[in-house]
């Protein structure tokens, strides 16, 4: 069965966070977004085996936490941009929040 990765059908963009278990920085990143009042989707890869493939097939990347800033069409997720752990968890606030 096919997760559906996206949040209400109404909703324009979105972010979403990837993690894992085994992430040390995972729970600090996801802290960091919640102080600053992003809202964001969790995809533990851990958890969800197409969330990992998701993560390492869709954005080539293999390492998290790894975050999406995505915009929703007709349903479908079109990814806008992205954030690795180097990045400050501000960025990715100011960024989703000037996002058309």
């Amino acid at each position: 069965m096919q997760q559906n990765y996206h949040t209400p059908k109404d909703c324009s963009k979105m972010i979403i966070v990837f993690t894992g278990k085994h992430c040390k920085g995972c729970k600090p990143w996801k802290e960091q977004l919640t102080r600053l009042g992003v809202d964001f989707e969790e995809i533990d890869i851990d958890k969800d085996q197409n969330g990992g493939k998701k993560l390492s097939q869709k954005w080539a990347v293999r390492s998290i936490p790894f975050t999406v800033i995505a915009k929703i069409e007709q349903g479908v997720e079109i990814p806008m941009c992205s954030f690795t752990a180097s990045s400050k968890p501000e960025e990715i606030k100011k960024k989703f929040d000037n996002f058309i």
